[in-house]
């Protein structure tokens, strides 16, 4: 008896995930990139579709059907989730908690059920504030300047770009610029699938930096300033006691 009662028991599993394991693949599996605090779409493009069950990580989350309010199973996304006239679904403001695997069980109308992945990424918020520009003057007649942008982030891809390319050497990070001329401006941009923002200087703005501190640090304090309230003693100082 007790054997007859573990057979059962497996047709009936075997009866119950059978629909599932058999349903065709709706499409390969999509990819989707989003920044934290987008909305994103999980768009199902298939005809005659009655419901849809959806799971993140095997875990049943909501089900959507055409035109009708979605019913929600987990109460965390109780807020966040919901359901388009065609029944797909739609996250509201995304969290990187919601990155993650994503499968949507299409049973339809004529009975040609499919499956449809998902494979959803969540990026952190990226500024252009998050950008760090640093300089190093070499020269001064003619100004070189190299510029290295930088970006405490792993999952960012860093470049430089300009109007006009001529004179630069791109390496990594690092942008060296020879004869730099006044009115040239150039941009470091860090991206990654979800986001891109930029950041722009004219590297002539080192190039004077530099020629007034090079101007203090090589006369010294006492070379330059020391004639100079000689002199004004000698101009001053009768005016003073007249």
């Amino acid at each position: 008896m007790r054997e007859l009662g573990v057979l059962c028991s497996a047709i009936i599993i075997i009866l119950y995930i059978q629909p599932i394991l058999c349903s065709d693949t709706c499409s390969p599996e999509v990819p989707v990139h989003a920044a934290e605090g987008e909305n994103v779409t999980l768009q199902i493009n298939e005809t005659e579709v009655k419901e849809i069950s959806w799971l993140l990580g095997g875990h049943h989350i909501v089900t959507t059907k055409p035109g009708k309010p979605v019913i929600i199973k987990d109460r965390k996304l109780k807020q966040r989730l919901q359901g388009t006239d065609q029944g797909s679904l739609e996250i509201i403001d995304v969290y990187l908690e919601d990155q993650g695997e994503y499968s949507a069980t299409v049973f339809k109308e004529n009975n040609n059920d499919c499956v449809q992945h998902f494979r959803v990424n969540v990026y952190p918020k990226l500024l252009n504030e998050d950008i760090e520009i640093k300089s190093t003057v070499s020269g001064k007649e003619p100004c070189n300047v190299t510029l290295t942008c930088a970006v405490n982030r792993s999952d960012v891809t860093i470049f430089w770009s300009s109007q006009s390319e001529s004179n630069t050497v791109i390496r990594d990070h690092t942008l060296t610029l020879y004869n730099v001329h006044p009115n040239n401006t150039y941009s470091c941009t860090a991206e990654n699938p979800a986001i891109k923002t930029s950041r722009s200087i004219k590297p002539w703005i080192f190039c004077l930096e530099d020629t007034a501190t090079y101007s203090f640090n090589l006369a010294g304090s006492h070379p330059i300033w020391t004639p100079v309230l000689v002199i004004m003693m000698f101009i001053v100082g009768p005016v003073l006691y007249s």
